[in-house]
């Protein structure tokens, strides 16, 4: 996409979100090939409510409708939101088969069917991660608690000190959803 912007622009939630997209395609991918539908549609239906709906999203909305056309802000989420489409319609459409079918084409009129491509592999390069994994995993689960600007740049990160995140069955490196959060 020409539109796109490099690494060097993209702010650290949307060099996240495409971290998480891309990692989570890679348990999906495994659920697929295993015959783990359920488990697959699972991820993705939590991925869609919490990571995107949930949290995303929501901090998103106001970068989207606030920065200039042009702007790095909007374009840094442009590009995410790319990616995310991207791979969310390759990863819906074996389940969401006409569904799929038809953003793809609103999306991408001059493509053929969603359903003859391949999974996402033309990820945008995002970079290191400033901020690890686990901060936004912890910020997902808070985010009614923080208050986040476009950058992130105002994040207080001594607030997450006294939370302790309490999950179940996640095994380690792997995507999942906490239990119940409590303080300690």
């Amino acid at each position: 996409n020409e539109d796109a912007v490099g690494k060097e622009k993209l702010t650290e939630l949307d060099k996240w979100m495409i971290y998480r997209t891309k990692n989570l395609q890679d348990e999906i991918k495994q659920d697929y090939e295993n015959f783990q539908f359920h488990q697959a549609f699972q991820k993705i239906h939590n991925f869609c409510a919490n990571d995107l709906g949930g949290f995303y999203l929501d901090i998103l909305k106001d970068r989207l409708y606030t920065a200039k056309t042009d702007s790095d802000a909007r374009r840094s989420s442009q590009t995410a939101l790319s990616n995310i489409l991207q791979a969310l319609l390759r990863w819906i459409s074996p389940v969401l088969s006409f569904t799929a079918e038809e953003a793809w084409l609103l999306m991408e009129e001059d493509e053929d069917s969603v359903h003859l491509l391949e999974w996402f592999e033309d990820w945008n390069d995002f970079g290191e991660l400033k901020i690890s994994d686990e901060f936004f995993g912890e910020s997902v689960i808070l985010k009614g608690a923080l208050q986040v600007d476009a950058s992130l740049s105002n994040v207080n990160l001594s607030s997450l000190k006294s939370i302790k995140v309490i999950y179940q069955g996640c095994a380690e490196g792997k995507y999942c959803y906490p239990k119940r959060v409590k303080s300690i």
